[in-house]
């Protein structure tokens, strides 16, 4: 099944696609999905790096304030 065949194809044709057509258009839903997932997990885990180091900051400034009023 080439890249053609499968493009040309139209689920509103009437036709019912045959399995290899499934399978080939299910495969390349998979990569799409797979690829989405991961660019929203790097995005995720960046996001959360950040605010993680962020608030880290925050919390040493509170405890240095803390330690410079105790003296």
């Amino acid at each position: 099944m080439t890249e053609q065949e499968v493009n040309s194809y139209r689920f509103l044709s009437g036709e019912e696609p045959s399995d290899e057509m499934l399978e080939y258009v299910m495969h390349e839903v998979a990569l799409e999905a797979a690829k989405a997932n991961k660019q929203a997990m790097d995005v995720y885990f960046a996001n959360l790096k950040n605010y993680a180091a962020e608030q880290k900051a925050v919390w040493n400034e509170r405890i240095k304030q803390i330690q410079n009023n105790g003296q």
